[in-house]
């Protein structure tokens, strides 16, 4: 039998661990296993770091890298003659302008910062030195060109001298001083214009200009410089967008055309690499020419861009489709005023030929802008237009005394107009007038009329005293014999002016020196007669014609009167022995004269004697003006054969024929002379009035090349 301890029984669980020896609050902890951190803190720093990562790019996605400073140089000449308009320069500029808009943490993107507009000075760029954007972006939108000293550009106050131009190394310079590590890209679109006659420069070499610069350009750290058209190729317009083609596909680069690789970031390279196809695309489709933007230098100018943030695009913006053009009531008035001038005779290239050349250019100039939507422009071109319409209006017409009623029609340049209803009966109303109505009468018809108002009623008043010279109404109405009424009436016409006319002398003559009343039969139609002689005489040697259909026709009676002396001289002599006898008293010398008046018919011819004269005279001045105007638009326009229907031989022989017609007055020509020169005329004035050929010759052309505008 055992003596030791007997075992637990098993229902009751094992037996608890004994207490050490000691206090209980002394004991120990349990011991637990070691166990190393390092890979948590490794997962923490994971987690950290990917979500930064995540919120790195979220905030760059909504808010994306800072876009390039634009400064945006444009000069469209709006006062200036010296240099030809530049409208759609402005346009681009404007346009370009528009993309300048700031970003947001939600909505869109940010696109270029600054926009607003600056002018070309002489002095060339503005003040670069305190842009702290990474990149800027010069967009220069002016006429440049080439002369001895390089390329320029011309500023907005250029007047055509060397001096103002603005040198293209002048520019390399300004941006040379900027920091090197700035990024700087130089857009120029200076070749709308082909060329500049006016100023001796025959053709638009400006973009060879820079190539030949290339190595000024690369020598200028991170500077590219994109011009909008290579050598001897021009940068065309499109009436339809309101822009250069260039211009315009500028702009749809910036709008997200040019992302091509779809991370809504647009870099220079990429906008180089949009441009250039699709302006050499549209030129060959739409002009049949060729421009292809050019990007100096040649050599790295694909690397520096490369890497030239400009904007954050959203999207791809859809190209508007240009809207139709509807011309502006005020266009239309202003072609109809043009076109009232230039057929006006003398047209005003006769006498003022330099104001004439400057309305057209102003004229083309306000269709330009108004083409262009450039309203502040087309505001300034009319306003000058205008002052040079007043000026040529001002300067027909001369302050010639009038020593007869026509005179001042005959060297004034005063239009020679027929004697109205209106008038006649303004003078009958003058004439039944009693004496303190008269005054009254006559005071307030003052006011409202000027001095070729006062003329024609002077006319009128012969005319009305010619119908019945002495004798008394039968109807009992006037208030007696109308040379007695008219000498009354002679005083308030001829007051205020510097002469008397002659014809209001010799109607106040004949009131004085009245036949008796017995003898009114005898030379009553006497006295009528010689009036309506007067009238007559006084209108063949001013050369001045009598309405027909309304047209009032410029007598040039400084020109044409030589050939109507002869037949003048003639009629004078038989209308001086009838005034002489109008103061006989011998009813035989009444007859006499009366006889002679009736057998002679005296100016009757005077008038066909200068008609083809004139006719000639008329030519010749428009022919000089389109004839010119024609063949610059040709030359300008136009290349080859295709100019041939606008400089036909011909028609210059017969324009320096019909010139030949102001020297033959200073001496007798001979009458085959004559002939010739109004047969030059002639043939001149059927080709300015029937212009069917050379209208057929211009659609043909603009069938087949389009481009013509």
């Amino acid at each position: 039998m055992s003596s030791g301890p007997l075992p637990a029984p098993p229902w009751r669980g094992p037996s608890p661990t004994p207490a050490p020896p000691g206090l209980p609050w002394r004991s120990p902890p349990p011991r637990v296993p070691y166990r190393p951190r390092w890979r948590r803190l490794a997962l923490v720093a994971a987690l950290g770091l990917a979500a930064l990562a995540v919120a790195t790019w979220v905030v760059f996605w909504i808010r994306p890298p800072a876009p390039a400073r634009v400064v945006i140089l444009r000069a469209g000449y709006d006062r200036t003659l010296a240099v030809p308009p530049n409208p759609y320069g402005k346009a681009d500029a404007r346009e370009l302008a528009t993309l300048a808009r700031p970003g947001s943490w939600f909505g869109t993107r940010s696109r270029l910062v600054g926009g607003s507009t600056g002018t070309l000075t002489r002095t060339g760029l503005p003040d670069l030195s305190t842009v702290r954007e990474k990149c800027v972006v010069v967009f220069v939108a002016a006429h440049g060109g080439r002369d001895r000293d390089g390329p320029f550009l011309f500023p907005e106050d250029s007047t055509g001298e060397p001096a103002d131009r603005v040198r293209f190394k002048t520019l390399l310079e300004q941006l040379d001083r900027l920091p090197t590590n700035k990024q700087k890209l130089l857009i120029i679109d200076a070749t709308h214009a082909p060329a500049f006659a006016e100023l001796g420069l025959v053709h638009n070499d400006f973009a060879a200009a820079v190539e030949e610069m290339e190595a000024e350009i690369a020598a200028v750290p991170n500077l590219a410089v994109f011009l909008s058209s290579g050598p001897d190729e021009r940068s065309w317009t499109s009436p339809e967008w309101g822009t250069s083609c260039f211009a315009h596909f500028v702009l749809a680069g910036l709008n997200g055309a040019a992302d091509v690789d779809g991370n809504r970031r647009v870099t220079v390279g990429e906008l180089v690499s949009y441009v250039a196809p699709q302006v050499s695309a549209w030129a060959r489709d739409n002009r049949g020419a060729r421009q292809v933007p050019l990007l100096l230098p040649k050599a790295d100018g694909a690397d520096r861009v490369r890497t030239m943030h400009l904007v954050s695009v959203d999207a791809a913006a859809a190209g508007a489709a240009p809207e139709p053009f509807e011309p502006p009531p005020e266009l239309e008035a202003r072609w109809k005023e043009y076109r009232e001038l230039a057929t006006a005779t003398p047209p005003p290239t006769a006498y003022t030929p330099h104001l004439w050349r400057q309305y057209e250019a102003w004229v083309l100039r306000h269709e330009e802008l108004i083409l262009a939507n450039d309203a502040d422009g087309a505001k300034v071109a009319r306003a000058e237009a205008d002052e040079a319409c007043r000026k040529i209006k001002a300067a027909r017409p001369l302050d010639v005394a009038p020593q007869t009623l026509a005179l001042r029609a005959a060297v004034g340049g005063r239009p020679y107009r027929a004697v109205s209803d209106e008038d006649r009966s303004e003078i009958r109303a003058l004439a039944m007038a009693r004496a303190a109505e008269r005054e009254k009468k006559w005071a307030d018809l003052r006011a409202k009329c000027d001095t070729e108002t006062r003329l024609r009623w002077g006319r009128a008043l012969v005319e009305w005293v010619a119908v019945r010279p002495i004798g008394d109404d039968p109807a009992g109405v006037e208030r007696g014999p109308r040379l007695t009424v008219a000498r009354e009436l002679i005083p308030l016409l001829a007051d205020g002016l510097a002469v008397r006319p002659a014809e209001l002398n010799f109607v106040e003559m004949l009131a004085r020196h009245l036949p008796p009343p017995d003898q009114k039969e005898a030379i009553g139609p006497l006295l009528a007669r010689v009036l309506e002689l007067r009238l007559k005489a006084e209108r063949a040697a001013a050369c001045c014609e009598p309405e027909r259909s309304g047209e009032v026709r410029y007598p040039f009676a400084e020109f044409l009167y030589p050939y109507a002396e002869c037949s003048v001289n003639a009629g004078d002599a038989v209308r001086r022995g009838a005034e002489d006898r109008c103061f006989a008293t011998d009813p035989a010398a009444w007859s006499r004269a009366l006889d002679a008046l009736d057998r002679e018919k005296p100016f009757d011819r005077s008038a066909g004697a200068v008609d083809s004269a004139r006719e000639a005279l008329v030519a010749w001045h428009r022919g000089a003006h389109s004839q010119v105007s024609e063949a610059e638009w040709a030359a300008r326009r136009l290349n080859g054969a295709a100019a041939g229907p606008f400089l036909r031989p011909q028609a210059w022989e017969r324009l320096h024929v019909a010139g030949r017609f102001p020297a033959l007055v200073a001496r007798a020509p001979h009458p085959d002379t004559v002939r010739e020169v109004v047969t030059a005329g002639d043939s001149l004035t059927d080709r300015l009035t029937n212009r069917g050929g050379v209208a057929t010759d211009a659609a043909q052309l603009l069938e087949v090349k389009p481009e013509f505008d």
